[in-house]
């Protein structure tokens, strides 16, 4: 397939790497320490320095009770979302309308070295989720280690990202108002190391949380399939054994992986991802009666319709976006 996109621009490129750098490695934590520092040598923000630390305090199990109101997420709207929409290209595509009234847990899937997809499809208005789905609060979880970094955390939040705990997730969809859906990146970390282009290696099958979920509040199920998301990046599945130990151990796994990004990237150093199209496909919601107390069958035969729908989404669009038709979506257990 010929590529006639125009070449990425300087600026567009240095753009890129900066978010990528600071967002998605561990300077975030180098950064909010440097903008401590030059606030501390600066007295026009000594007044800033004096009141911030109350402000955390006052704010800071917001991230697990709904997050910020819409009317102050003021990142949605910056360019940044919409240089990085245009890089790849990132779509979003509506196969079907939600309903305002109702409240929805939207599964994506697969999470990819970094999930880009979600962050702008639903993390930003950059690829038209408002126009897409009129009345339909989008609330993006994301692991809830943002919250401990000054600045950053204000920054992430003013997109209406939430934390991914099963609290926070609880404390939106029983909101009083209709019209949420909570974004659930349900492969999480250990999805990563399954990445590798064109390659279709899910976390699925024993992540039935969300399942649960949904049945204690009442929430439709959404599959969400993006395409091209583990293609950004041009790297082998992971050799390292599929047990080696749990959070620590885990974490190492998942930079060790994310370190073969410089051998493999060369031409990019794995900084920049390369530029292949993510289309994001927004499926068909399995409507969900609430029960309270849910048994083992009745999470068990939701998490079954919901796998069948995330299949059928999967079959029904993969030719029309470059897989191949035989090619199948494969399951993984932890």
């Amino acid at each position: 397939m010929n590529d006639n996109r125009a070449p990425a621009s300087i600026s567009e490129r240095l753009s890129l790497a900066l978010v990528y750098v600071i967002t998605f490695s561990g300077t975030t934590y180098v950064l909010s320490g440097v903008l401590f520092i030059l606030a501390l040598l600066c007295p026009l923000f000594w007044p800033f320095l004096l009141f911030y630390p109350v402000w955390l305090w006052y704010d800071w199990d917001t991230p697990s009770k709904g997050g910020r109101p819409f009317k102050y997420c003021f990142v949605r709207r910056w360019r940044i979302f919409n240089i990085i929409r245009d890089y790849f290209p990132i779509t979003l595509v509506k196969t079907t309308e939600l309903d305002p009234n109702k409240n929805y847990i939207l599964g994506y899937h697969p999470h990819g070295m970094l999930p880009d997809g979600a962050l702008v499809c639903f993390g930003s208005e950059a690829a038209g989720f408002g126009r897409l789905f009129p009345g339909i609060k989008p609330r993006l979880a994301m692991i809830s280690f943002f919250r401990k970094y000054p600045i950053f955390r204000e920054l992430v939040m003013a997109t209406g990202i939430i934390s991914v705990s099963r609290d926070s997730l609880e404390y939106v969809l029983d909101q009083k108002d209709k019209g949420y859906a909570v974004v659930d990146v349900i492969g999480g970390t250990r999805e990563v190391l399954n990445t590798s282009p064109s390659s279709y290696h899910l976390v699925l099958n024993r992540r039935k949380g969300f399942a649960k979920l949904a049945l204690e509040t009442g929430s439709s199920l959404v599959p969400v399939f993006a395409f091209g998301q583990n293609d950004m990046f041009h790297q082998p599945r992971s050799s390292l054994p599929s047990r080696l130990g749990e959070i620590f151990t885990l974490w190492l796994r998942v930079m060790l992986k994310f370190t073969t990004l410089i051998i493999h990237d060369v031409s990019t150093f794995g900084i920049i991802p390369r530029r292949a199209p993510i289309t994001v496909i927004v499926g068909a919601p399995i409507e969900v009666e609430k029960v309270a107390f849910p048994t083992y069958d009745e999470i068990d035969e939701l998490h079954s319709a919901y796998v069948d729908e995330l299949k059928e989404l999967f079959d029904k669009h993969k030719v029309q976006y470059g897989v191949h038709k035989d090619t199948q979506l494969i399951l993984d257990e932890d």
